[in-house]
């Protein structure tokens, strides 16, 4: 049982790399998302929430930079 165990660490930089991929990847779905719709309001909330999602990579990215 011991040796099936495995100590799994996340360390902050990976942890900040993981959310920052996360923002990546909605910022495409909104994207995609976004050619698709064909309401002016819905456009609007997607392209409010590509711009969300492009700020959170930028400050997770500079708080990534300072941690190293």
């Amino acid at each position: 049982m011991k040796n099936a165990k495995r100590d799994i660490t996340l360390n902050e930089r990976d942890s900040i790399e993981d959310m920052a991929q996360t923002e990546r990847t909605l910022f495409y779905a909104f994207s995609r998302a976004l050619f698709l719709s064909v309401r002016k309001e819905t456009r609007e909330a997607l392209w409010k929430g590509m711009e969300r999602a492009a700020k959170n990579v930028f400050f997770l990215e500079e708080l990534n930079q300072m941690k190293e």
